[in-house]
């Protein structure tokens, strides 16, 4: 079984630019807002802390798990204009938010990885086969 404290510390170690880099990578701007269009949530929009950004930010509070609300919105946008958004704006536009996005994108991204690593697992057992009849 997987221990997700020694996991998230592990993960934690690794610097700052990755964690972002593997963020934007594995879940593009793009697809964010493909989700927020499919479960409405498209339709609120806070020029600060737009539906696309928090979406990125919930999931950076676990990818920088030991850091404050602040310092993730620093992470994410180091050269934001007017300053780091309050703690109360923030926690509202998580409200606005709300879970069905980020449920509607887990499963996506959850089943993209899996039908991506059966793929994989099938080309490796392909080649390995290949290799014993030769």
């Amino acid at each position: 079984m997987i221990d997700i404290g020694k996991e998230a510390n592990a993960f934690a170690s690794w610097p700052t630019q990755e964690r972002l880099y593997a963020l934007k990578r594995i879940i593009p701007r793009a697809r964010v807002e493909e989700v927020l269009a499919r479960t409405g949530q498209d339709r609120s929009f806070c020029c600060r802390l737009p539906g696309w950004f928090m979406v990125w930010f919930v999931i950076a509070l676990g990818l920088f798990c030991c850091d404050c609300y602040r310092q993730v919105l620093r992470w994410l946008q180091p050269f934001r204009r007017g300053g780091t958004p309050g703690r109360s704006a923030v926690c509202e536009a998580r409200k606005r938010l709300g879970i069905a996005p980020l449920r509607f994108l887990a499963n996506q991204v959850i089943v993209c990885r899996a039908v991506w690593s059966q793929r994989l697992v099938r080309q490796v057992r392909r080649r390995e086969a290949w290799s014993v009849k030769d």
